[in-house]
């Protein structure tokens, strides 16, 4: 899968970029806040993508961010009913940051208030995404970098565990001996599943 396009930004507007990279120009669809946010053309540029396949076709996504891209991701993967144009809407008008507290809280009346979410659209994704932000690490911590105990946390969670097993048998770890390398944290946590 393509992460992210790294190359010279050719042209911009409101909901499309196009990036040259390697002689190749890709047409990408965008978020406003990613529009926003990107240098007048030509300039050095990296964007976060998601590449969609269809019946009909493809189509390439970028993002400003990590963060941005890993809540498009949530929505149009978890949230029935949200696509991709819904999912880019929602990014163009708030913050993942904003959205993410919103999600947690429930607060229901601030998702209904974006701009093609009702009042049924906006419990469901809080239902479908209360949990599910708590196990992506761009989205859980606000945009933070990562860290190496949220790193071994996801790998328990890829092995199959429920994150709050995870976290629990991390955390422990860590008390115990801070300075582990992943390897060695990731196998003492599994000791102790």
């Amino acid at each position: 899968m393509m992460a992210f396009l790294e190359g010279e930004l050719m042209e911009k507007e409101p909901g499309r970029a196009l990036v040259r990279v390697s002689g190749v120009g890709w047409e990408l669809a965008i978020p406003l806040s990613t529009y926003q946010a990107l240098p007048r053309p030509p300039a050095p540029v990296r964007l976060w993508t998601y590449w969609e396949f269809r019946d009909t076709g493809q189509a390439l996504y970028g993002f400003g961010s990590r963060e941005e891209r890993e809540l498009f991701r949530l929505l149009v993967d978890h949230v029935q009913g949200i696509g991709p144009k819904s999912a880019l809407s929602i990014l163009s008008v708030t913050h993942p940051e904003r959205f993410r507290e919103a999600v947690r809280q429930g607060d229901r009346t601030f998702l209904a208030s974006i701009r093609g979410i009702g009042k049924k659209m906006a419990e469901r994704i809080v239902f479908e995404l209360k949990d599910r932000l708590k196990g992506v690490p761009e989205l859980a911590s606000g945009g933070q970098p990562r860290t190496k105990t949220t790193d071994a946390v996801l790998a328990l969670v890829a092995l199959g565990y429920r994150q709050s097993e995870a976290t629990k048998a991390v955390e422990a770890v860590v008390e115990a001996d801070p300075h582990l390398p992943l390897e060695e944290l990731v196998r003492q946590a599994l000791r102790r599943l």
